[in-house]
């Protein structure tokens, strides 16, 4: 029986002798992600997809048998679908109990076991272009064939079409919203007065967010609710070795810009995100410092991930957090320092490595 599955076995077995310690997670009741090919998923350490978008038929997905069935095994408690092991809401602690959702936005959903939703939230990751190569990410910049630009324009057309019925948008986890002329285009004309409920949240590197581009938003400024920049360093010889093709004293004018209209609040939140490797670990406290010093309202960090752009030797090199890294012990130790505990900051899957760390619930701000 393989690990993951053993989980889900005690799970099931302890929730019967004490079913008032069922833990909730938010995530498949917040939003589901749109990918290449119009592939879906609920959470991307849910093995289990609600379905394929083909045509003008997002709300059918959206509340399909299969997504029922995931938010399901999250009311029932079992997270059957999930990968446990990669979570970094479960492994970190951050899940809440159910019977503490009272008075959050979703007590209602966990008291009359809601799994077809009236909000729908996409995250828009279906284009892969992106101005730079991060050594995580990726080892070459994506083109895209006239084939793949028309499945692009396809997405972007069907999320169009189902504007009036969207609460929530979120640009780009598997790019650069920015270096996507359609996720550009779409950005920049879309009128958000004709939407009034609509709220958007923007994921970039931060290198073509400047006062031009944010100009070119005018119809939609009001309608941003986040900025999340990702970043995964603090100085410039560690940024531009890191983030190949990127210039450190562009970002900084940039972060200082977007810490600007955080400041007069044209932007509900301002994040900035750290991917620790061995490379950069060393940068994570002035790292927060740079955070603190922005006014960002959450400084993340998150351990590296396996996405199979890396061969078996260059990940272990790179992958610090894992005990058997050559540096995993100074990693360790770097985590001690206590301005970890700031507020601001989330350790993301990084929190089990943290000595005497401490739970809070992240995951209902």
């Amino acid at each position: 029986m393989k690990k993951a599955s053993i989980k889900h076995v005690f799970l099931k077995y302890a929730l019967g002798k004490m079913p008032e310690r069922k833990l909730f997670c938010p995530i498949p009741f917040k939003q589901m992600e749109i990918m290449s090919g119009g592939d879906t998923n609920l959470c991307c350490y849910i093995h289990k997809s609600p379905g394929r978008i083909s045509s003008d038929n997002i709300e059918n997905v959206y509340n399909s048998l299969s997504a029922q069935q995931i938010r399901e095994s999250i009311l029932d408690g079992t997270f059957k679908y999930c990968n446990l092991d990669a979570c970094p809401h479960f492994s970190g602690g951050d899940l809440s109990l159910q019977k503490d959702c009272t008075g959050s936005r979703y007590g209602n959903i966990v008291t009359e076991r809601l799994t077809a939703l009236d909000d729908m939230n996409l995250w828009l990751s279906f284009d892969r272009r992106c101005n730079l190569r991060c050594i995580s990410c990726r080892k070459d910049y994506v083109k895209y064939s006239e084939e793949e630009n028309a499945e692009v324009e396809r997405l972007i057309n069907v999320v169009k079409n189902n504007l009036s019925r969207i609460k929530g948008l979120g640009f780009c986890g598997n790019g650069e919203p920015f270096a996507s002329p359609a996720m550009r285009e779409f950005l920049f004309s879309l009128d958000s007065s004709l939407y009034p409920d609509l709220k958007i949240t923007l994921l970039t590197n931060g290198q073509l967010f400047n006062t031009r581009t944010w100009e070119s938003m005018r119809k939609i400024q009001r309608a941003v609710k986040s900025v999340q920049v990702s970043i995964d360093a603090a100085t410039k010889e560690t940024y531009e070795g890191l983030r190949r093709g990127g210039s450190f004293d562009a970002l900084m004018r940039n972060l200082s810009f977007i810490s600007d209209l955080r400041r007069q609040n044209l932007i509900g939140e301002f994040m900035i995100s750290f991917v620790a490797n061995s490379r950069n670990f060393m940068e994570m406290d002035d790292f927060v410092r740079l955070g603190l010093n922005l006014g960002c309202d959450t400084v993340y960090f998150s351990a590296m991930m396996d996405w199979d752009i890396l061969t078996a030797e260059e990940y272990k090199e790179l992958a610090v957090h894992l005990p058997e890294n050559e540096l995993h012990e100074k990693f360790m130790e770097k985590l001690k320092d206590k301005i970890f505990d700031n507020p601001v900051v989330m350790l993301g899957n990084i929190k089990r490595f943290k000595p005497n760390r401490f739970l809070r619930n992240s995951m209902f701000s």
